[in-house]
Order: structure tokens, then sequence, then C-alpha cells
């Protein structure tokens, strides 16, 4: 089929460049690695899991000068630029194919050893080569592009011009197909149409938009419809298709909005659980949300109702991505300020690293917002796709700069104030006030931690091996003879990591 065939609804038209045996789909699910496709995976989370937090990035590996939506997955980078793909080896930057232009648009997804991307067609590839093994249009009379391809249990969903698609990701053939969706309204029912974005999709269903406000739930592998929802009193916008999200036992739905409220849905049920407005684009993962508004960002857990936010100036922050238990956000003032990207523990926000985007020749806000400027990781790098092309980011190899710099996390439990005693029984543990120091390894590696409490005339220090992620405690005892009565100053540290406090000793005479 020739780049830039015509597509629609009616008769799909495929054609092929290697065949394959066409396998039954299986109803498993099989989490797929790396940032595999539009928004990091087929949950479109902008969130991927990793054994711990993601290595503090450096300095700059390598560069390419193409730019467009990025996918890593397995060693290697496939990058959709203009209407080709690139694939190149994410440990240097090195080329090993680039595709004829299929009129390729969005990002890739790539599944095991093929490659599928939306635009002119659905095309697959082979991962190895890029040579086309199959392309699939679909015959109108007016123009339409395919949006960013979803692929999961052996098939590939695309919804084309109002209607809902599943491939056969073996040979592009029509495993099951629907065209409309019929949602209960105010006034009866109504027959809804596919929005024309990209499905999300997760270990029991695939999700879509329909209609105006209105959401569906299909078995991925029958298509058999397991539930609808229609917003009763939609808004006049719009939008409410524009980003679908699975995270947390919910999907959420709408458009980036200076503080309008979009519908968050049950994905087992459909029922309405909440609303959710957002700047950019949400990262979601198995437990947690991370939002960006116009006056900062910040986490929200919804197993413990825990949640932590970080201020700024107006749009001073960009659009999160979470790798595991590392939060990575630009930071982009409308001032002189010199953007950077920041590494924030997802758990509490403690500040990780933050890396200069001088180093990549981004010196203003401009050239640092999405979506001019965005960022995906495999988990071992970070790539950031720039407007004139794409670096891969990671810790410095020469020994001239710190590896894998995520500080520990440090947590004091120590009381206010203790009674002075003069003739208290001579063990601590009578006559003692309790520092307990809790300490997390936050490197991915197995590493040593000073622990040491400072107060007074007391000085001590424990040496913690922690494997990477581990976490323990050094219980320390003050007595307060040894302080003796007033305000002692203290500090707790962790290597370079310090919280600081003050211990009354209260002296009972004066009271």
């Amino acid at each position: 089929m020739a780049s830039g065939a015509a597509l629609a609804t009616g008769s799909i038209l495929v054609s092929a460049g290697a065949t394959q045996e066409t396998e039954e789909p299986e109803r498993s699910f099989e989490a797929q690695r790396g940032w595999s496709s539009h928004h990091g995976g087929i949950k479109n989370s902008s969130a991927i899991p990793l054994d711990g937090w993601l290595p503090a990035p450096t300095s700059v590996a390598w560069e390419y000068d193409y730019t467009g939506d990025v996918a890593v997955v397995d060693g290697a980078v496939y990058l959709r630029t203009d209407g080709e793909v690139h694939s190149l080896e994410a440990e240097d930057g090195t080329v090993r194919w680039e595709s004829d232009d299929v009129g390729a648009a969005g990002t890739p997804a790539v599944v095991d050893d093929a490659v599928y991307v939306g635009g002119d067609t659905v095309t697959a590839l082979e991962a190895s080569t890029g040579e086309v093994r199959w392309r699939a249009g679909f015959e109108s009379d007016s123009e339409v592009s395919v949006p960013d391809p979803v692929v999961a249990y052996e098939t590939v969903y695309v919804v084309v011009d109002e209607t809902l698609y599943a491939l056969d990701r073996a040979d592009g053939s029509i495993r099951w197909e629907r065209e409309s969706v019929t949602l209960e309204t105010r006034d009866g029912e109504k027959t809804a149409r596919f929005a024309s974005t990209p499905i999300a999709a997760d270990e029991e269903s695939i999700y879509a938009g329909v209609g105006e406000a209105g959401f569906v739930a299909f078995d991925p592998v029958t298509g058999d419809e397991q539930w609808t929802y229609r917003e009763r009193y939609p808004n006049s916008t719009g939008g409410y298709h524009d980003d679908l999200t699975v995270g947390a036992g919910r999907l959420f739905t709408g458009r980036i909005s200076d503080g309008e409220e979009f519908p968050v849905l049950d994905v087992q049920t459909g029922e309405r659980v909440g609303e959710v407005s957002y700047r950019f684009p949400l990262a979601v993962t198995d437990s947690a949300r991370v939002r960006a508004g116009r006056h900062g960002f910040g986490a929200y857990h919804y197993d413990t109702d825990y949640r932590w936010s970080i201020g700024g100036s107006t749009d001073a922050w960009g659009r999160p991505i979470v790798i595991d238990r590392t939060v990575i956000i630009a930071y982009h003032p409308y001032s002189s300020e010199q953007p950077e990207l920041y590494g924030f523990d997802i758990e509490n926000g403690d500040e990780l690293w933050s890396f200069s985007l001088a180093k990549l020749g981004v010196e203003d806000y401009k050239g640092a917002m999405w979506p001019d400027m965005t960022y995906v990781s495999d988990g071992d790098a970070l790539y950031v796709s720039m407007r004139d092309r794409i670096a891969a980011l990671r810790p410095s190899e020469d020994g001239d700069e710190d590896q894998n710099n995520n500080p520990p996390h440090l947590l004091v439990q120590a009381p206010e104030s203790i009674e002075y005693r003069e003739d208290a029984d001579p063990d601590p543990d009578e006559d003692g006030t309790d520092f307990d120091v809790t300490v997390t390894n936050r490197r991915n590696e197995t590493t040593t931690i000073e622990v040491r409490l400072e107060i007074g005339p007391y000085d001590e220090s424990v040496s913690l091996e922690l494997d990477g992620g581990e976490t323990d405690a050094v219980h320390f005892i003050v007595t307060s003879r040894d302080l003796g009565a007033g305000e002692h100053d203290w500090i707790a540290s962790a290597n370079d990591v310090t919280e600081t406090g003050t211990l009354i000793v209260t002296d009972p005479e004066e009271c």
C-alpha cells in the first residue's frame, strides 16, 4: 500500500511485507517492558515499574539529530520522526536501522519482535530490521490519521473514523470491530460513535471514549461490552476523551485545562468515584497519582490517603512521569532562572537530584515546556526529545561526578523535652531519651551509610550497609545528666543528609 493512502471505516485493506502464523489471543495479561508506547505503555499512565529509583543523570551520553516521539525497550530506542521510524542503540546512540517513509505519526508501540505505528495506516515493522511486516489501511472519502496504537493480548487496538478496530498483531486482519455504543441519557438511550484518540488497556479490559462525554469498557479478547458511563452534565468545551489513563483501579478522563474537573471512574464497574483536573497529562501508578497544576505539583496515595505537594510560580512545573519510585518533572519558571529536570521520591516528595538543562543548550522556559520538550525512560537513562534532536542522560562514567547520587531518606523520631534528673539510676534506660534514626538506601546498589547523632557532648555514629531500597534503624540514647538543663540543638545525619531539632532539658526546681 502506498504511503498517504486515505483511511476511514468500511473495508480494511492489508498489505504484507512478511507473513506470520496467526495465533489465538491469550486472555492472560503480560506487563510490557520499558517505555513501550504512547504515554509509557498500554495504560497511558506515564509510569513504568523499576526495582528501585532512577539513577541520577549527571551527563549527556549521546545526542541524535532527529526528533519526535520515543519508545525505549530492551536496549533499543525507537524514534518516530516525520513519517519514518528510526531505531538506535540505547547505550551509545548508534543507528540500528531507519525505515522507509511509511506515513508514521505518534509514538511507536513496541511488543516483542515488532514495532507498530499509526499515521497514514497501521504499520507493523520488524523490530530487528525496520522492514514492513504488514500495513492496514481503511477506505474512505475523507483523509483521517490513525492515532497511536495500543497493543495487548496479541491484538492492535485503534480507533479510525469513529470505529474501534481490534487487529491481529501478526497479520493485521480484523479480530473484531465496533461502530457504536448505546449510552443511557436523561432522555433515554443514545447511540454514540468512538472518539479518535488512543484507547487505554489493563489486565481486564480496554477502555475507549464515546460520544460527547461517554466511556465504555470492553473485553479485550471478545469485544463484549462490560460497562458504559456517560457524564450527566458535560461541559460545553468537551475534551473528555483527550487523555484516557488507567491506574490505581481507576480510569482517569479529560484533558489539559485551567482547573476544569473531569470524571474518574472505577475500572471494574464504571461508577464515578471522583474527579480530577490537570495542567499536563497525569502520571499514575498502581497506588498513586501525580498531578501538575498551574501553581505546583504533587502526589496522592490512594492506599494511605497521604498526599504531598511542591509549590512554585505560575506554570513553573511541567509534565510529570514516574519511573517506579522516582517522579521526573521539568522546572521552567518564566524568569531568568535556569530550567532543570528534577527527580523526587514519589513516597514523600523528597528531592533526589536535579539536572541543569543548560547541558543540553536549553537556556530558558521556551525550550523546556511540554510538548516542545518531552522525556521518557527505560529505568537506565533519561531520553529527552527537544525541538531539533534527542539526547540520552546517564550517570557519569568517568568518576568526575557522583554516580546515582540519590541521597538516603532520613527519618528521626525524638522527644521535644525531657526532665533533668541528677540522682537518677545510672542506667541510661532509666534516665535517657531515645533518638530513633531510620534510614532508607535510595540507590539501587548496596551502599554504606554512616548514621550520626550530635547533641551537646554526645557525638556517636554507626555504619550501615544497606542493599538497594533497604531500610534500617539506629537507636541512640542520650542522658539528661550529660546534657544539663537548657536547650540543646541536635543534628542527625545519614551521609550528607541531615535533620536538625532542639531538645529541652527542663529543671524541676525552676518550674
